[in-house]
């Protein structure tokens, strides 16, 4: 009796802590994120409520549609925050353009940019400031640039879009080196 008794213990300790090591083994997986979007990043003061727009070609030219376009609302701060643009799954841009603001907007001040940084892969490469504009052109219809700044102003406050800059030919060339020349051309 004491034998049978003894083996039901021992038979019972055994599955108890099988289970237990099973669960441990399952808690011990590792998860690994895949993040290979193409984003660009601007750091910039906007100080009312507005939607900034990114249109991005994949063929090399300024060709730009709503269909290779991305939208992104932004809160009007006085303080600068990042208002990113996260390209859809295997997209790498070879030239962006970008539309600060739509619509009428006669409150909205003017756009100062600190920074744009564009990001693969975990690689990172950062325009600062007026060295911006050595990558962009803006649209001078409806965008005005305050000398030696990276400072955008609506040309007449109460035009229908914001300002713009369309990308000169040495962007492609830094989307290039930050993706290993993936980027098409």
């Amino acid at each position: 009796m004491k034998f049978k008794i003894f083996t039901i213990i021992v038979i019972t300790l055994l599955m108890l802590s099988c289970k237990k090591e099973l669960k441990t083994q399952n808690n011990d997986q590792t998860i690994e994120i895949k993040d290979d979007f193409f984003r660009a990043t601007f750091e910039l003061t906007v100080l009312e409520d507005d939607n900034m727009h990114l249109y991005y070609s994949v063929d090399g030219t300024t060709n730009f549609d709503e269909k290779n376009s991305l939208w992104v609302p932004v809160k009007g701060s006085s303080d600068v925050q990042p208002v990113t643009f996260v390209f859809p799954e295997g997209v790498i841009p070879s030239l962006f353009r970008v539309d600060f603001g739509f619509g009428k907007n006669e409150k909205q001040s003017d756009v100062s940019i600190k920074d744009l940084k564009m990001s693969f892969m975990g690689l990172e490469e950062k325009i600062e400031g007026v060295a911006i504009m050595e990558y962009f052109t803006p649209n001078t219809d409806v965008t005005e640039v305050v000398p030696g700044t990276s400072i955008l102003k609506r040309v007449k406050k109460d035009q229908e879009i914001g300002p713009i800059l369309y990308p000169k030919a040495i962007l492609s060339e830094k989307i290039n080196k930050l993706t290993f020349g993936n980027s098409p051309e």
